[in-house]
């Protein structure tokens, strides 16, 4: 839902924004494994009953009393500052509430002895660590969509024609 409210967000202000292919989660998964997707009742039923995602586990450490966490693994050091950070950093722009981003983030990071988000904001210290706009010194909207949008038609007009003669 949080993509999503990014995604309304910069085409409510950039109409002419193609965001078309920012799909909400479940519809992309049915769209990308069709068929092997068996349940498609609930975001949930289409992650346990996709055959796609069957060998697909959860990185883990085993340790003595069960599991924890490997934390080493891409799904921390990838999908945090090159995933939800870049997304945290979009609706910090547009003032947007990212409640599920901030859980997802602070969660990951207690395993990752970095503090990508302290009380609800992003930390500017790490954020060069990221691959979050602000990392770029895109700091707002218009900077963050300049190469996206079409070009405007070009209103120049020519005051006076001069016709050349052929040499």
């Amino acid at each position: 839902d949080e993509l999503q409210a990014v995604r309304s967000g910069l085409c409510k202000r950039y109409p002419d924004l193609d965001l078309s292919y920012v799909e909400p989660l479940g519809a992309r998964i049915i769209r990308q494994y069709g068929k092997d997707v068996a349940d498609r009742s609930s975001l949930k039923q289409i992650f346990r009953t996709n055959k796609g995602y069957l060998d697909c586990k959860t990185p883990a450490k085993q340790v003595p009393g069960g599991f924890i966490p490997a934390v080493d693994s891409r799904l921390f050091w990838e999908d945090i500052p090159y995933g939800l950070v870049i997304l945290k950093d979009m609706a910090e722009m547009m003032s947007l509430p990212t409640p599920t981003i901030d859980f997802m983030i602070e969660w990951h990071q207690q395993y990752m002895n970095k503090q990508y988000l302290v009380n609800g904001k992003l930390n500017r210290a790490l954020i060069k660590e990221t691959a979050a706009p602000s990392a770029y010194s895109i700091t707002t909207l218009d900077q963050l969509v300049a190469n996206s949008l079409p070009p405007k038609p070009n209103t120049h007009t020519h005051t006076q024609s001069v016709q050349r003669k052929p040499i």
